[in-house]
């Protein structure tokens, strides 16, 4: 019976598509990432893999049983390599559009906070620190009337720009092909949202110039992959 790995807890529903195509199913158990080791160990005799983002699939990897397909528990596929795959003949997939619609949430669950300061009020209230209301409380601003910069306007990115229509706000977005230059859209922006994959060309897009380039009082929200933004430059940022 051919085995597939499955390196954390999924849905019950798709184990049972796989168990249901005569599939040998094993599910590394545990709450933290898989660690190489323990990939290695796991994979021998799997013939598919299917990988969560964190994991790291490399040369090393592919070599380490017969595999015939990575099936990435994900959208983007920047922790496989596809180079090395692609000599072995080994195919690679992906899962696209079924986290458009939770992605956007999260985004504009993520703007309406820290718009509305709402982690912080939460916080405020919790150590005793309200003794009543003032008109300048913890006043936050409207996204209504305010610009939204969307830097990677794909299936995630333009769900977020409906989103963002509903609530009145002005909707600019930046893609290598179409809409204004970065260097524009981070000026004018009042919440500059994230949504391109990670390539060669987009790790770090977001830098030290572009971080400067931005309002002081903008809002910057990454729900893409983590190295799109340069994590050095915003801790010196801010």
């Amino acid at each position: 019976m051919p085995r597939v790995l499955v390196t954390q807890a999924i849905d019950p529903a798709g184990l049972t598509i796989l168990e249901a195509a005569g599939l040998d199913v094993v599910v590394r158990q545990g709450e933290a990432p898989i660690t190489r080791d323990e990939l290695l160990s796991h994979l021998a005799g799997c013939v598919a893999l299917i990988p969560m983002p964190s994991d790291v699939v490399d040369a090393e990897i592919l070599d380490a049983a017969p595999l015939k397909i990575i099936a990435n528990h994900a959208v983007g596929v920047d922790n496989v390599d596809r180079v090395a795959a692609r000599r072995r003949g080994i195919e690679v997939t992906n899962t696209p559009g079924v986290l458009t619609e939770a992605t956007a949430e999260l985004t504009f669950a993520l703007l309406l906070a820290t718009a509305r300061r709402v982690v912080e009020a939460d916080a405020f209230l919790r150590r005793g620190a309200f003794k009543g209301w003032r008109p300048l409380l913890l006043r936050g601003f409207e996204l209504n009337g305010a610009t939204l910069g969307i830097v990677g306007k794909g299936r995630i990115g333009t769900a977020v720009a409906e989103r963002a229509a509903a609530f009145g706000m002005q909707v600019i977005h930046h893609n290598r092909s179409s809409g204004v230059r970065l260097s524009s859209l981070l000026a004018q922006s009042d919440v500059v949202s994230i949504h391109c994959p990670l390539t060669d060309s987009t790790r770090h897009l977001i830098g030290e110039a572009e971080l400067k380039a931005m309002k002081p009082t903008a809002i910057l929200i990454n729900t893409a992959r983590g190295p799109v933004l340069d994590e050095a430059a915003l801790v010196r940022a801010l």
